[in-house]
């Protein structure tokens, strides 16, 4: 009964007119994106995919890295409920800002098919217990939570002509052309489809910061736009992106950091709302590598022992 409420409520989203805040410490902060990391049963395993870095992108338009970033993933990873909805999404979207969105029934019910793997998910499941436990209005209702969650990502606003053209997903997650470049595209599950996919999409020029196994930025093209610094998390799921950036969006938005430790790496998430017609939207949200940490590579290294052991 709750999912056909769910169903009906998206038809008549109104929006969130201004954006709660989550009120959380530095340390229930860190706290909370371990955890969430913990919980993530569809990450891969230290020995399920690989990455090649090659070389450091110096600028220019030299291509410091012919092979391409994502070597290698195991096929079961990406049919997981969040990875395979997740793709399924990712051709309904026009990337060309400056032009409105289709807004079909079949595209609504793909992304509700999204957001119930995300809901679904252990990740999520441990950002409810903390949304709950602070009385955040979103957490008033099931029904509640996943229509807020709905329109904090694919709410529809314009960043080009006034056209309705973007979302804080399509941005986020699968990214946009505008002005000649790449703006969004985060994600590493997108980018490694593209990348290994049968055009060839994107191609991958070299990094230019590196923490392990776990979070980059870089230099990359996508057909002819360029996007000169991108970050993403590397071997996350959809489902823990999702529940990480919702959590920093919405307990630091702004000119704040918010700073987590992944698997003994520092990064820090940047966050900053967009206000259009009277309603808030997340105009980008994304991953930073933080700075370099001696736990950061002794818990790679600890990785593939393990690995290696079992």
């Amino acid at each position: 009964m709750w999912l056909c409420l769910f169903v009906l409520s998206l038809c008549f989203h109104h929006g969130n007119a201004v954006i709660p805040a989550l009120d959380l410490t530095d340390a229930e902060i860190k706290d909370l994106a371990q955890k969430m990391r913990d919980a993530d049963a569809e990450k891969p395993k230290f020995c399920e995919f690989y990455v090649d870095f090659q070389g450091h992108f110096d600028g220019g338009d030299t291509d410091y890295a012919p092979k391409p970033l994502f070597k290698w993933t195991r096929s079961s990873i990406l049919s997981q409920p969040s990875y395979k909805a997740l793709l399924d999404l990712a051709p309904l979207f026009n990337p060309q800002t400056g032009i409105a969105e289709d807004n079909s029934p079949a595209k609504q019910q793909k992304e509700r098919a999204f957001i119930m793997a995300v809901f679904s998910s252990g990740p999520f499941t441990q950002l409810i217990n903390v949304l709950r436990s602070k009385n955040h209005p979103f957490a008033k209702s099931p029904d509640t939570l996943k229509q807020s969650m709905f329109e904090l990502w694919f709410g529809m606003f314009s960043r080009a002509k006034g056209k309705l053209d973007s979302s804080a997903f399509e941005h986020v997650f699968l990214g946009e052309a505008k002005n000649g470049e790449v703006s969004g595209m985060h994600n590493w599950v997108v980018m490694n489809n593209l990348e290994n996919g049968p055009k060839g999409a994107l191609d991958y020029r070299g990094f230019i910061i590196k923490r392990a196994d776990i979070i980059a930025s870089a230099n990359f093209k996508w057909g002819s736009l360029v996007k000169k610094t991108g970050s993403f998390l590397i071997g996350t799921s959809p489902a823990f992106d999702f529940s990480l950036l919702t959590m920093c969006f919405l307990a630091r938005r702004g000119n704040k950091k918010c700073e987590t430790i992944i698997d003994g790496c520092p990064v820090n998430v940047q966050s900053y709302d967009l206000n259009q017609n009277g309603r808030d939207f997340i105009g980008t949200v994304y991953p930073e590598p933080g700075p370099s940490a001696p736990t950061c590579m002794a818990n790679f290294k600890q990785r593939a022992t393990l690995s290696k052991q079992g």
